[in-house]
């Protein structure tokens, strides 16, 4: 190099000491700096730390005197960039066009390129760059150089601007209560720069979790991905109203010409919790399984159908029934709980049943209740939880399941009539269940007018009756003789138990019974004497004087009714017969049709001629059905009392004799008959 272009390097560098940053230097007059730019790889004019194959072009003007040759220009970049490799620092002037010409008119416009690299370590900033131009005047032989600064302005990374333009619940609303919801979130990049990958972290306080972290896919400039986020649960005392969510996040992402580079920031949104709505249930029927609830009862089950006609889905209920006054359960509570597991679509109708339900009320009639509902339910697969109450009715009866459709008196087993001292005759009470269900148990209770006693209850009636089915009560009762013929009234309760299912109802009916007592008078037998005479099995005649004579009276019934305990007694009227054993039973029984024979025996010493006047009285007892009627009867009779055959001597004449039938008797003839007349 010669001392002239040694001079001018030392000028040069002695005028950019002074000269400030940024400021364009033209260290010669021969050659003048036009125009110069530098273009990313992708063709922008924004260059980046890292930014590769940049293209620089200097625009040149030839400013000597004369024409110039073999043109050079030689760069000097500072430290963080470099020439691309293989192409060094010194370039070949070209045209405009990039042709490579030998020489340069004077005041011709030339260009010298080069690629760059700009380390990634390079701070953004403006860098001076030098181009020293070495180039052969046509006339001189001699190399001329002129050095020239630029400066090159290395851009930092854009901001990469992600936004949340759109979020939304798979399920189109969540609740309170809520749980495994799937939240969308449309990020968009209106940045420069290409978002390579990253990942987002949201802070849903108060839903949970607080935080949740999402990969954030490739995404253009200009472009948008959806973020799922999955397993998120708003709890069931969060208010409803809108949140906001934020989110951080870190990228990766990459300039126009393939730089890549780190980038966080932070944005938010919001996200609506929804008030949850009552699903539309609607009570369909309620009552007692079994179809009927008493007064008293136990064991009783409430049903409560609804039907569904939300488009919700029920996914579990708890249900309390709140019982009113009078009604308990068996272990004393004033509620029930029972719970439904099973899902209920829309349209789907479904059972609520509470058991073991006691009543004890004075008067039949509605029941209210309140029902009280505790709804998991889930809207496009988003849960919720509500509450929710209906009044549920069901009705009590005093219904009268038991009808008396026959009375009888019965004794010994046959159809009898009731009679004043009538001892264990049976009352016997026919009745029909006109339920479906089996009466299992009936205890009766019957208030008796007076001189009516209980002795005791039977019958089938006693261990239940099925369904419409009969059965038979039967009232042993004593009746005192004091009660006199006609109608009684008598009142008869009857308790029982209803087994409905697995319910007890206790029931209570009352029926008025007529006692009819019949006359006895129309079951007395009829006692007759039918036969009184002088002697025992065979007549014999009384006379004067005769001691211990005996007297048969034979007493008879002509009646229908059997007469018992038939005693007979007889009195002499006259004063001058005495009579011994004068009375004695005659029979035991005496039925119709029957007689019996009682034997006196009289003392006629001190009678005379004529007739012993008999008082004959019969005592004897009705016991028709139970009933034992004492009844007196008395009779006068007459027996004549003949005289002895020796006081009729003055009037006897012996007339003849003769032996019987005329036969002859021999000697030693045994048992002749003698005739006398």
């Amino acid at each position: 190099m010669n001392r002239r272009v040694v001079a001018s390097l030392l000028a040069v560098l002695s005028v950019m000491a002074i000269i400030p940053f940024n400021t364009m230097i033209v260290h010669s007059q021969g050659i003048s700096l036009i125009s110069y730019e530098w273009k990313s790889s992708s063709g922008e004019s924004t260059i980046y730390p890292g930014s590769q194959r940049v293209s620089l072009i200097v625009e040149l003007q030839n400013n000597e005197i004369d024409n110039i040759t073999h043109v050079q220009g030689c760069f000097i970049f500072p430290s963080g960039i470099s020439p691309f490799p293989g192409l060094g620092t010194c370039r070949d002037a070209t045209t405009l066009n990039g042709t490579v010409k030998p020489m340069y008119q004077k005041g011709e416009i030339f260009r010298i390129d080069t690629l760059i690299n700009i380390d990634k370590d390079l701070s953004p900033g403006t860098y001076e760059i030098g181009l020293n131009i070495t180039y052969t005047l046509s006339a001189s032989p001699e190399r001329e150089s002129s050095l020239i600064n630029f400066t090159l302005i290395v851009s930092d990374y854009p901001i990469v601007n992600i936004r949340v333009s759109d979020a939304w619940w798979d399920s189109d609303k969540v609740f309170p209560g809520t749980s495994g919801a799937v939240l969308y979130v449309r990020i968009e990049n209106f940045g420069e720069s290409n978002v390579e990958s990253g990942e987002a972290t949201l802070t849903l306080n108060p839903l949970r979790p607080q935080k949740i972290k999402s990969p954030i896919p490739s995404i253009g400039s200009e472009e948008s991905v959806v973020l799922q986020l999955t397993g998120i649960d708003i709890p069931a005392n969060v208010n409803p109203g809108s949140y906001r969510i934020y989110m951080d996040f870190k990228v990766t992402a990459s300039t126009s010409d393939g730089v890549t580079y780190s980038f966080s920031g932070r944005t938010f949104f919001y996200v609506g919790v929804s008030q949850p709505q009552a699903p539309d249930l609607v009570v369909v029927d309620s009552g007692w399984i079994g179809g009927v609830g008493y007064n008293e009862s136990k064991g009783l089950t409430l049903y409560v159908t609804m039907r569904n006609l939300d488009h919700s889905r029920i996914n579990s209920i708890v249900a309390i029934l709140e019982l009113p006054e009078g009604v308990t359960t068996r272990d004393g509570k004033n509620y029930i709980v029972a719970t439904y597991t099973t899902p209920v679509l829309f349209g789907d109708v479904f059972t609520l049943r509470f058991p073991s339900i006691n009543t004890s009320l004075i008067n039949e009639g509605e029941l209210k209740f309140e029902l009280k509902l505790s709804i998991v339910a889930s809207y496009n697969n988003a849960e919720y939880y509500v509450n929710s109450t209906y009044l549920i009715r069901a009705n009590t009866s005093s219904e009268k399941l038991l009808h008396l459709t026959d009375t009888r008196w019965v004794y010994g087993g046959t159809t009898a009539r009731a009679l004043p001292t009538s001892k264990g005759i049976i009352l016997e009470l026919r009745f029909v269940n006109t339920g479906p269900d089996t009466v299992t148990s009936i205890t009766p209770s019957i208030t008796l007018p007076s001189g009516f006693r209980l002795d005791s209850y039977g019958g089938s009636c006693l261990s239940g009756v099925a369904g419409a089915s009969a059965c038979t009560l039967q009232v042993q009762l004593d009746i005192d003789g004091s009660v006199e013929p006609g109608n009684y009234e008598s009142i008869l309760h009857l308790y029982y138990i209803v087994r409905s299912d697995n319910s007890l109802l206790f029931g209570e009916d009352t029926f008025t019974v007529s006692l009819n007592i019949d006359n006895p008078a129309q079951y007395y037998p009829d006692i007759q004497l039918s036969n009184v005479r002088w002697g025992t099995a065979t007549p014999q005649t009384a006379y004067p004087g005769g001691r211990q004579i005996p007297a048969h009276i034979e007493i008879v019934n002509l009646g229908r009714y059997t007469a018992r305990n038939i005693y007979v007694s007889a009195f002499p009227i006259n004063s001058s017969v005495r009579i011994e054993s004068n009375e004695n039973l005659c029979a035991a029984t005496l039925p119709s049709g029957g007689s019996c024979t009682f034997t006196p025996y009289l003392d006629l010493g001190d009678a005379t001629q004529g007739k012993v006047i008999l008082s004959v009285n019969v005592e004897y007892a009705v016991t028709e059905y139970g009933s034992f009627i004492l009844q007196n009867q008395t009779f006068l009779v007459s027996l004549p009392i003949e005289k002895y055959a020796a006081q009729y001597l003055g009037d006897i004449v012996l007339t003849g004799a003769s032996w019987a039938s005329n036969y002859p008797v021999y000697p030693e003839t045994e048992n002749a008959t003698v005739l006398i007349t």
